[in-house]
């Protein structure tokens, strides 16, 4: 009787846990993806005009304002491979944590 009753509860506890993985799963990937969509446009935007920017200036006698403007756009280039990567990280973490619970 005490066996089956401890039973039933750990069936209810997996069964509970299978859902919440994948309720984590799909809302935690869905999460990710809304956390970093906003720097990342905002990032890619900025780094696509910088290099514009460094276009058009290069036709400027001065070249030194080519290649100011051309290094903050190298510089945002950067920023936004870093974003990138930790958004990879989160989604690698996410992954790993729903597989951790392995039902």
């Amino acid at each position: 009787m005490v066996g089956s009753i401890i039973s039933d509860a750990a069936s209810s506890i997996v069964a509970g846990a299978g859902l919440l993985r994948g309720a984590v799963g799909i809302f935690g990937m869905t999460a990710i993806c809304a956390v970093c969509a906003a720097p990342f446009a905002a990032l890619g935007l900025r780094y696509l005009l910088y290099k514009a920017a460094a276009a058009y200036a290069a036709v400027l006698p001065s070249g030194r304002l080519s290649e100011l403007v051309g290094g903050i756009g190298t510089a945002y280039g950067m920023l936004l491979g870093l974003v990138d990567c930790g958004g990879i990280m989160l989604f690698l973490s996410v992954i790993s944590s729903v597989k951790a619970v392995g039902l």
